[in-house]
């Protein structure tokens, strides 16, 4: 997965991440960061339409950083940000 994540063009961003990104100040750096250093919370689990869903944590500039993520073949698609 860290793969997929050093390449842009394979992360997709959600509205709702991106607000809520805004809403908990979050920088796109920090978000990034956390997708490609983060570390797994709890067990990937299977969606319902195939993808897998995992939570990253990370701390990153003194901020804790979380990033629901769906993992589909060969992109990222993060879901929300906490």
């Amino acid at each position: 997965m860290s793969e997929l994540a050093k390449e842009t063009f394979n992360i997709h961003w959600t509205k709702h991440a991106l607000e809520r990104m805004e809403e908990r100040e979050i920088t796109m750096r920090q978000a990034l960061t956390t997708l490609r250093l983060g570390n797994i919370e709890g067990n990937p689990e299977p969606d319902k339409d195939g993808s897998w869903k995992l939570v990253l944590a990370r701390r990153s500039a003194g901020t804790p950083v979380k990033l629901v993520v769906a993992l589909d073949d060969d992109e990222l698609y993060v879901v929300t940000v906490m």
